[in-house]
């Protein structure tokens, strides 16, 4: 994911969560095993009772965000300089608007 430069839809972070979940959950008979704890409870920080795995939809939108910081912060960069050429030209990457047509 942190090589992509796209959010990944909700439906691909879904599944990679319920792949996770699964793992964790099932047993050797490749059978749906018993789910001791919510979903929700594990996902979150171990300060907060969790067992920390990470919600796959919030890890790929704080990569996002560290994408965009680097782009901001480090102007000199090669892929700094193709992204800002290829998709914020005359902009900053901040002042970006989504563009008509772009699904």
């Amino acid at each position: 994911m942190s090589c992509l430069v796209l959010s990944l839809p909700k439906k691909v972070c879904k599944d990679i969560n319920s792949i996770i979940a699964n793992y964790w959950w099932g047993n050797e008979e490749k059978e749906r095993g018993m789910n001791w704890m919510r979903w929700k409870k594990l996902s979150e920080t171990k300060v907060k009772g969790g067992l920390g795995f990470r919600d796959i939809q919030h890890f790929n939108v704080a990569l996002l965000a560290k994408q965009l910081w680097r782009l901001i912060t480090q102007p000199n960069l090669l892929v700094s300089k193709v992204f800002n050429s290829k998709y914020f030209a005359g902009s900053s990457p901040l002042a970006a608007r989504k563009p008509k047509g772009a699904s």
